[in-house]
């Protein structure tokens, strides 16, 4: 049958085989049901629906901008290594010295003479070292080992073992004189000044009477 062009009063008891081309004036009988909608409703319902809502939450929309708030790490962090307060001090040179508080190891700084030359420790301990401590000695003036006795220790150790003046003429600093401990000793009144000269202390110990 083709729908009626005239909508009917009072509902129909028997379903059209094909949909009406206009709307029914009122609704269908209250079945006590939840409509079912595609669309969400302009507003909340004020009675309460005895079973949930089909319709779809709506999704928030994504912020386009970063959040304020920094993210937090969920692994923990590492303990960081303390470094050191007190720096690690670095280890010295070893250095070889004199014994301390004596004389008897300790080289002359005056230049001294050989074979009409000046001389001093440093060139003694230069290179021929050993024959060069032994120089002098069938003089009597004493060998080089006697003005140097650090220089020499290796080979004459009996010198830096014993307090002994050098036998050798050595050359004053400021006057360039030409001296000897015997010149040293010569006064004794002037055995402190003398003494209080550059380099006479380390050259005539025995004389100047500082002998550990």
């Amino acid at each position: 049958q083709s729908p009626s062009q005239i909508p009917s009063q009072s509902p129909s008891q028997i379903p059209s085989q094909s949909p009406s081309q206009i709307p029914s004036q009122s609704p269908n009988t209250d079945t006590g049901a939840p409509t079912i909608t595609v669309f969400p409703t302009s507003g909340p319902s004020k009675m309460p629906s005895n079973s949930p809502s089909m319709t779809a939450p709506p999704m928030a929309a994504h912020s386009k901008e970063p959040s304020s708030a920094p993210s937090l790490s969920s692994a923990p962090t590492s303990n960081p290594v303390e470094a050191p307060k007190t720096p690690t001090a670095r280890p010295n040179a070893p250095t070889t010295k004199a014994p301390t508080g004596d004389r008897r190891c300790i080289d002359s700084p005056l230049p001294m003479f050989v074979n009409g030359r000046r001389r001093s420790c440093k060139w003694v301990g230069k290179k021929k070292t050993e024959l060069r401590c032994a120089m002098g000695i069938q003089s009597r003036r004493g060998i080089l080992a006697q003005h140097c006795p650090f220089t020499c220790r290796l080979y004459y150790p009996q010198k830096c073992n014993k307090c002994i003046d050098s036998g050798r003429v050595f050359v004053m600093k400021k006057s360039r004189n030409k001296l000897n401990c015997e010149w040293v000793r010569r006064r004794p009144e002037l055995i402190p000044t003398r003494c209080s000269k550059f380099g006479v202390k380390e050259t005539c110990p025995v004389s100047c009477n500082v002998c550990g």
